[in-house]
């Protein structure tokens, strides 16, 4: 009977979700929206869909430095996911990142994030993504 005990609750076990650490570094696309002579704000769209079921621990952050009329973006986006036998619903939520650069004069600067770059018009009218 010991050895019944110990089959079932081992077998029971190996049918639990384990969670198993992401990231993206210096990915996802950018959004930058500004006016002449403010402060601009980045939005990082990590180009992912979370399941509120099978992902947890969702952190998000970028930084922004100004070089010239270049905007150069880092991007740090971490999570969990569940792994294993495990139903995930279909839902899908965003991970995006905000950070600020600037002040930013009227003018054409090049938007950098990892190994990607696009050229953007200050005062911006929503102009997003590479």
């Amino acid at each position: 009977m010991r050895w019944l005990s110990l089959i079932l609750l081992t077998a029971c076990g190996t049918t639990a979700e384990t969670w198993e650490a992401e990231s993206i570094t210096d990915g996802g696309t950018p959004c930058l929206t500004a006016q002449a002579d403010g402060d601009g704000t980045i939005t990082v769209d990590a180009g992912i869909c979370l399941s509120s079921s099978c992902d947890r621990g969702e952190t998000a952050s970028c930084t922004a430095v100004l070089d010239g009329n270049t905007i150069t973006v880092s991007s740090q986006f971490d999570w969990e996911t569940a792994t294993g036998n495990v139903d995930c619903t279909d839902d899908c939520g965003m991970l995006e990142a905000t950070c600020t650069v600037g002040p930013l004069p009227a003018g054409e600067y090049t938007l950098v994030l990892g190994s990607g770059s696009e050229t953007v018009t200050v005062p911006t009218e929503g102009s997003c993504g590479f």
